[in-house]
C-alpha cells in the first residue's frame, strides 16, 4: 500500500499495489490466462499493475481467488511478484484513541471501493514520499471500511478529564412484594485532546457503547458506530487542545423482593423518602415487619432465660442428689421447686411468643400480597 498525504482537505487518495497482490515465487509457465510484461528480473513495477476490470474474483463464504483475464508469462529460471490491482481508494489520515489502548495511533480510514477483496497481509504507509509505518490487515471485502493503524502518534495526548452520572426515578411498581424501580440515567464523559505537532490532527475517539436502550444525546452524532463502541471525530489544530463531551441516557431497572423471612424495613423507609406517595401503601408492611422483628427479639431473650432456668434447675437437682439424707438437703428442695416453676414459666412464655410470631408472620404475608401500586414521576411534575 502507498498513501500520499495531502494538505488538510477531504480524505486523501490511497493507492493500492504490490503488497495486496499475489506475492512470492511463481514458477515458469502460465499462471493464469493472459500476459503481463515486467522487467528483466521478473518483478513487476506498480505502474505495470493491472487496472480494475483486468482481474476478477470468485468467492465462497470467506474464501476467494483472483483470476487474471490475460496470461502471465514467466521465463525459465525466473520468478515474479504479480501485482493484481492499482486503483485509488478513499482513505483519510486520522489518529485513533481508545480506553483499551491509551497510546494514540496514526491510522488510515480506508474504504474498499474496488470490486476485489483485499487479502490479508502486511501494508506500508508513505507520507510525503517518506516511510511512516506498517501494520497487518485482515481481508477487506468490497464496500467495507476499515481503520488501519500503523504507528504511534507522538504529537497527540488524550485523557479523560471528567465523568458524571445522574439518576432520576421515573416509575415505581409494586406487585405482591416485588418492587421495581425504573430510572432514567444520564452519563457523560469529557475527553481532552492536545496536539503538540505543527499540523492539524483529526482524532477518532472510541467510546464504549452501552446497550439495553441507551442512546446518545440528540446533539451528538458519531462518525461511525459498531455493536460495541462509537467513534467520534474531533479536529485539533496545531499546539491546541480540544474537548469532547459524550452524553448518553438510558433506562436502569432495579428490583427488590419484600421477603417475610428478611427485614427490609431499612429499604422501604428509604423508598418512602424518595416517593412520599407510597408511604400509605407501605406503612402496614413496615409496621408488620417491625412487629415481627420485636417478637423475634423477645423470643430470643425468652429462650435465653429458659436456658438459664434449665441450668439452675439441673444444678439444684444435682445438689439435692448429692446431699440426699442430709439435713442441708431441705434447703435445696425449695430451690429446686423454685427453679422448676421458673423453667415452666419461661417455657410457657416462649410458646406464647412463638404463637404470636406465627400470627404476625401470617399478617405480614397478607399485607405483602395485598400490595398493588404504580407511581409515575410525570404525574407529580
Amino acid at each position: 500500500m502507498k498513501s500520499e498525504k495531502d494538505a488538510p482537505a477531504p480524505p486523501s487518495s490511497f493507492g493500492v499495489a504490490g503488497s495486496l497482490g499475489i506475492g512470492g515465487p511463481i514458477s515458469s509457465g502460465p499462471y493464469s490466462p493472459g500476459l503481463l510484461h515486467g522487467n528483466n528480473q521478473g518483478v513487476y513495477r506498480a505502474s505495470d499493475a493491472l487496472q480494475e476490470g483486468d482481474v476478477s474474483t470468485s468467492a465462497f463464504d470467506d474464501f476467494f481467488e483472483y483470476v487474471l483475464t490475460q496470461p502471465v508469462t514467466i521465463h525459465k529460471n525466473e520468478s515474479a511478484m504479480v501485482p493484481i490491482l492499482q486503483q485509488d481508494l478513499p482513505a483519510e489520515h486520522v489518529t485513533l484513541w481508545s480506553r483499551n489502548n491509551p497510546r494514540p495511533l496514526r491510522a488510515v480510514w480506508l474504504e474498499n471501493k474496488s470490486k476485489l477483496t483485499l487479502d490479508s497481509g502486511s501494508f506500508s504507509i508513505f507520507e510525503s514520499g517518506e516511510f511512516a509505518g506498517e501494520g497487518l490487515l485482515d481481508p477487506i471485502h468490497p464496500g467495507e471500511r476499515r481503520l488501519l493503524s500503523y504507528a504511534a502518534d507522538q504529537a497527540m495526548r488524550v485523557k479523560i478529564t471528567g465523568e458524571h452520572s445522574r439518576r432520576t426515578l421515573h416509575h415505581l411498581q409494586i406487585r405482591k412484594g416485588l418492587v421495581i424501580e425504573n430510572y432514567m440515567d444520564v452519563a457523560s464523559v469529557t475527553y481532552s485532546a492536545n496536539n503538540t505537532g505543527d499540523e492539524d490532527r483529526t482524532i477518532l475517539i472510541e467510546h464504549p457503547r452501552r446497550t439495553n436502550g441507551w442512546s446518545l444525546e440528540d446533539s451528538l452524532k458519531a462518525a461511525e458506530s459498531t455493536p460495541d463502541l462509537y467513534r467520534f471525530r474531533l479536529r485539533v489544530k496545531p499546539h491546541a487542545t480540544e474537548k469532547l463531551e459524550v452524553s448518553e441516557h438510558g433506562p436502569e431497572f432495579t428490583s427488590v423482593t419484600i421477603d417475610p423471612s428478611q427485614n427490609t424495613n431499612a429499604y422501604l423507609i428509604e423508598l418512602v423518602k424518595r416517593v412520599p406517595d407510597v408511604e400509605q401503601k407501605l406503612k402496614p408492611v413496615i409496621d408488620a415487619q417491625s412487629k415481627l422483628a420485636e417478637l423475634d427479639q423477645a423470643i430470643a431473650e425468652s429462650k435465653q432465660r429458659e436456658q438459664n432456668a434449665s441450668a439452675d434447675e439441673a444444678r439444684c437437682r444435682e445438689n439435692l442428689t448429692a446431699l440426699k439424707g442430709n439435713e442441708a438437703a431441705r434447703r435445696f428442695v425449695d430451690e429446686l421447686n423454685h427453679a422448676e416453676d421458673l423453667l415452666q414459666s419461661t417455657r410457657k412464655h416462649t410458646a406464647d411468643l412463638e404463637q404470636q410470631r406465627s400470627a404476625a408472620d401470617e399478617n405480614l404475608r397478607a399485607q405483602i400480597n395485598a400490595l398493588n401500586y404504580d407511581w409515575d414521576a410525570k404525574v407529580v411534575q
